[in-house]
């Protein structure tokens, strides 16, 4: 077997893990993940509030798919209201990069505007409550994933490492060990599906990086499903 065959063998598997929760809840599932950092193989949002996100907001929130626009709207959250040139000076990004993303947040109402003079944050608009996970897939060598969960550990709330069952029989106190170092997980899949090997949560992440692959989440599922 191949390791993009092991990959769609799990897929089917994604929706119902995060969380450890054995009822599925509205999600967001999609493949090859890239970044905000390095990429991961999958990666599952889970709505965790109340309210479920629906497709307009869903679309909303594709436009944090950048620093950019993340950092952007930080800033105004913390000063309420500024123009372009203190936004791009406090946040260190040109002022043509930040003008096109307060486009796009003007344009999801993220962000209001008084003719481009000013800008103030909508304090109507709130991020949903999420749980995001990134899975690292491997066939054998679990060190190869080693530094690929380090760098997940930037922006996810969980990240878990997926081997097939064989490689639990041959190396599973070893890999325990050593992934056990960092607040990671690992999976075990067979034809009967996952078995756990390590669950434990990591310490969740609040800062930009996680809004930021939140947008990266909803747009390309948008992507993959319009």
């Amino acid at each position: 077997m191949t390791e993009a065959e092991f990959s769609e063998q799990f897929r089917q598997y994604v929706p119902f893990l995060a969380e450890g929760q054995r009822r599925r809840r509205p999600c967001l599932v999609v493949p090859e993940l890239d970044g905000p950092f390095r990429r991961a193989d999958y990666a599952h949002v889970e709505w965790t509030g109340r309210k479920v996100p629906n497709d307009a907001m869903v679309a909303s929130l594709s436009c944090f798919r950048s620093m950019v626009a993340v950092s952007t709207w930080r800033y105004l959250l913390s000063a309420r209201s500024a123009p372009l040139t203190d936004i791009s000076g406090a946040i260190g990004y040109g002022a043509s990069s930040v003008r096109q993303h307060l486009k796009y947040l003007v344009e999801h109402r993220w962000v209001r505007t008084n003719g481009g003079r000013m800008y103030t944050v909508n304090s109507s608009m709130r991020v949903p409550q999420f749980c995001l996970t990134t899975y690292e897939i491997k066939l054998r060598d679990w060190h190869q994933a080693y530094d690929q969960l380090v760098n997940h550990l930037a922006f996810a709330d969980r990240v878990v490492l997926v081997m097939p069952v064989p490689a639990r029989r041959s190396t599973e106190t070893r890999i325990l060990e050593g992934v056990g170092y960092l607040p990671a997980s690992v999976l075990f899949v067979g034809e009967q599906g996952p078995t756990v090997g390590l669950w434990q949560s990591s310490a969740r992440t609040p800062g930009d990086a996680r809004l930021c692959a939140l947008g990266k989440v909803c747009a390309q599922h948008l992507a993959t499903t319009l």
